[in-house]
């Protein structure tokens, strides 16, 4: 918790090289625990190969705990096909992209206005900040989340990648 707090605090964040197998692997053990509800199929599927970041691990662990966790919430209310699917690619300029999708209804369009503005909420319980902290870890990393324009849900998380010499 002493690091989050840092961030919040003063930017900090505590860059490693992380694989991205290794986040899908954190992925594959949050997505595990929500699935134990039963009815929401989930699956994780990369071809970034052995593709590193530079990265506060507990951070990037945050960001995807968060996503997750509002994919299988999104799940709830939904009859038929559900399933929730993290991927991760290697895109252009040397950037991963972790998205984060499930068949849900997706983000209505009044949502979506203040969608990563801090206390704004659709949810009971839900304090509003889960998705402001989240980008703000994304951009602090150098990289970008986003709400993609689909029917469904889905959020693309972008990281730069390490520089390979090749």
């Amino acid at each position: 918790m002493g690091r989050l707090r840092d961030f919040f605090r003063t930017g900090t964040t505590r860059l490693e090289p992380v694989t991205v197998e290794s986040l899908l692997e954190s992925a594959r053990r949050i997505g595990t625990k929500l699935e134990q509800s039963g009815d929401v199929a989930f699956r994780v599927e990369t071809d970034a190969g052995a593709s590193v970041l530079l990265v506060d691990r507990l951070q990037i662990d945050l960001v995807l705990r968060n996503l997750i966790a509002n994919a299988f919430e999104a799940m709830r209310m939904c009859v038929g096909d559900k399933r929730v699917t993290v991927s991760a690619h290697e895109v252009e300029g040397n950037r991963i992209l972790f998205r984060i999708m499930d068949t849900g209804p997706g983000v209505s369009p009044s949502a979506r206005k203040l969608l990563f503005e801090p206390f704004s909420t659709t949810k009971p319980t839900g304090m509003g900040l889960g998705l402001a902290i989240s980008r703000a870890i994304a951009e602090a990393h150098g990289g970008s989340l986003m709400l993609a324009h689909t029917e469904h849900g889905e959020f693309d998380l972008v990281l730069p990648g390490v520089a390979t010499d090749e």
